[in-house]
């Protein structure tokens, strides 16, 4: 299970779009040192910035069991080639 919101900015005059989001995953329900049961969330945040076709993305991701302090930075770069011109 994946949940998340997005907000962003967008100016269709300049051709830019600005976005933030944020969300949780990997909801796992674990077993706990003293035998009671647990439920474990993953936070993410992220930018997104869309200039006409190109696209950039930066994410941080929560890695491993929830607490160890260990994120993924993702960054991906995008061009859409099936966009139409305004």
């Amino acid at each position: 299970v994946r949940m998340g919101i997005e907000a962003g900015l967008n100016d269709e005059d300049k051709g830019y779009k600005l976005l933030l989001r944020t969300g949780l995953y990997n909801f796992q329900r674990e077993t706990r040192q003293n035998g009671k049961f647990g439920m474990t969330v993953q936070p993410t945040v992220g930018l997104g910035i869309v200039y006409n076709r190109l696209s950039l993305d930066y994410a941080l991701a929560g890695f491993g069991a929830g607490g160890t302090g260990l994120y993924s930075n993702i960054i991906s770069l995008g061009i859409g080639i099936n966009k139409s011109e305004k």
